[in-house]
């Protein structure tokens, strides 16, 4: 039950990765600045 629920919570956390980083993409990001915001991302 407690995995389920930690499944869950990934699941929001990454489609909402998804978004920010599909809007950022938008703006034309330069690759370090995307590749540092993953880094954070991955490192939370």
């Amino acid at each position: 039950m407690e995995e389920n629920d930690r499944v869950r919570e990934w699941g929001l956390h990454w489609g909402r990765f998804g978004k920010v980083m599909e809007g950022r993409s938008r703006m034309n990001l330069n690759g370090w600045e995307a590749m540092l915001f993953i880094g954070i991302n991955a490192a939370m």
